[in-house]
C-alpha cells in the first residue's frame, strides 16, 4: 500500500467510525427517551400509592370508630337485657 491507499483506507475507517457513533448517539438518545418515560410512569404509580396509602389510613381510623361504637352498642344491650332480668326477677321473687 502506497502513501494515498493509506490515507483512503484511513479516510474511509473514519467514515465508518463517524457512521457507527452516529447510529449509537441516536439509540442513547431513543434510550434517554425511553429512560424518562419509565421514570415519569413511575412518578405516577408512586403517587398512585401515596393516594392509596391515604385512603387506607382513613379506612383503619373508620375501623377503629365503628369498633368502638360497636363495643358501646353492646354494652348498652348487655345492660339492658341485664337490667330487665333484674327487673323481671325482682318481679317475679316480689309476687310470691
Amino acid at each position: 500500500m502506497d502513501g494515498r491507499e493509506w490515507q483512503e483506507f484511513i479516510q474511509e475507517t473514519l467514515l465508518d467510525i463517524q457512521k457507527t457513533n452516529q447510529e449509537q448517539m441516536k439509540m442513547l438518545g431513543e434510550v434517554k427517551a425511553c429512560i424518562n418515560s419509565i421514570k415519569k410512569q413511575q412518578d405516577r404509580h408512586e403517587q398512585k400509592l401515596k393516594e392509596h396509602d391515604k385512603d387506607i389510613e382513613k379506612l383503619r381510623d373508620v375501623q377503629t370508630r365503628h369498633s368502638t361504637y360497636f363495643k358501646l352498642i353492646g354494652a348498652a344491650i348487655s345492660f339492658v337485657t341485664t337490667l330487665f332480668a333484674s327487673l323481671s326477677f325482682l318481679r317475679e321473687y316480689l309476687t310470691r
